[in-house]
């Protein structure tokens, strides 16, 4: 029912909707938005429209949690290109949705989906299409009205119109997040006694 709602209000929203055929690739949606022809320019120097990849959820009203697998919402954040997981919430008695939340795979939703595979990597899990994290639509996301004109406003509003800055603010969050100014940095000497003592520290003895 999510995904069906999802696609009818990309369809009103005048929005091209691609539906992916697999779902180990991140995403189940890519959006795309049309080419506006009413002022076209410099036809040779304009560039794409928008076109963004969307993961869909769709959950009871009461609850405000989504599982998600490590390897899923991985490869949808560390695109480079806008992406963002839409929430639905549903009413479980009437079945009609309650709301809806956008949560981009920008700032603080990004910075977790790193902390979750760095937390992996020092545990020695490198298998995380077997680790799952969970986020919160009402704390990591922003509730959009659910009709089609404020959902494509909200989208064009969070890329912005230069696809190109976005891609590169993007790849500089992918470098940084989690290692702003305050992180500690030690350093140690070691004092050893003649002999294999060396030797038996980087072997880990």
């Amino acid at each position: 029912k999510g995904e069906l709602l999802f696609q009818t209000l990309c369809v009103d929203a005048q929005l091209i909707c691609n539906k992916a055929t697999r779902d180990r690739s991140g995403w189940d949606f890519i959006v795309e938005f049309p080419i506006d022809h009413t002022n076209p320019g410099q036809l040779d120097e304009r560039s794409n429209p928008i076109s963004c990849r969307f993961q869909q959820k769709a959950m009871w009203a009461h609850n405000d949690r989504i599982k998600l697998r490590l390897s899923s919402i991985e490869r949808l954040a560390k695109d480079t290109g806008p992406s963002f997981i839409y929430v639905l919430k549903i009413a479980k008695d009437t079945r009609l949705p309650t709301s809806a939340w956008l949560i981009e795979m920008r700032g603080d939703a990004l910075a977790k989906v790193l902390a979750k595979l760095r937390e992996e990597q020092s545990a020695q899990r490198f298998h995380v299409n077997q680790a799952t994290m969970y986020l919160y639509p009402s704390k990591i996301g922003r509730e959009v009205d659910r009709d089609p004109a404020s959902f494509k406003k909200a989208v064009a509003d969070a890329v912005g119109s230069d696809i190109a800055a976005y891609a590169a603010a993007k790849r500089t969050e992918l470098q940084t997040l989690g290692y702003e100014p305050g992180a500690k940095n030690v350093s140690m000497t070691l004092k050893l006694e003649p002999g294999d003592e060396l030797a038996d520290v980087m072997l880990g003895l």
